[in-house]
């Protein structure tokens, strides 16, 4: 077997946990912040919660289209979503000025309030985590996982 295939099959090895750590991050952090949503009685869900977060860090304006490919979902399963937001005022369709067959979304004053107080929360218990480990491997945490993001999007 030549060596290179060989020290990649080694990488493969060392980072299979990674992954799942991921998920498993991910799963936690959601069922978090759907105890948070349902016992403060916010009215939203985690999806809408994730929409609204997405739509409110966008650099741009998104469509229906743009924002399902942000959240790895396909358009028609956050319609339902995007139609309570809308009936809220928590977001607004609009026609986009480049493009009048494409409509945009948009986050409202209200819909960045809610955004500020559930992101708060949702931050706190990311917090509490982390302060649980010490300030040193904080900063190791958030050092490395930074530079895997870097070097991720570099890739593309």
């Amino acid at each position: 077997m030549p060596a290179s295939h060989e020290n990649t099959m080694k990488r493969r090895e060392r980072v299979k946990p990674i992954h799942p750590l991921f998920f498993q991050i991910m799963k936690y952090a959601r069922t978090d912040l759907d105890a948070w949503l349902h016992k403060t009685k916010s009215g939203i869900t985690s999806l809408q919660f994730g929409i609204l977060r997405t739509i409110g860090a966008a650099k741009k304006p998104l469509s229906f289209n743009e924002l399902a490919r942000h959240l790895f979902l396909r358009p028609p399963s956050i319609l339902p979503s995007i139609d309570t937001l809308e009936k809220r005022k928590y977001i607004t369709r609009r026609p986009d000025a480049a493009d009048r067959r494409k409509i945009i979304l948009l986050i409202t004053a209200k819909g960045k309030r809610m955004l500020v107080r559930v992101g708060t929360q949702h931050r706190d218990s990311i917090m509490r985590a982390l302060k649980k480990m010490g300030e040193r491997k904080e900063q190791q945490l958030i050092s490395l996982l930074e530079e895997l993001v870097e070097r991720i999007h570099l890739k593309k």
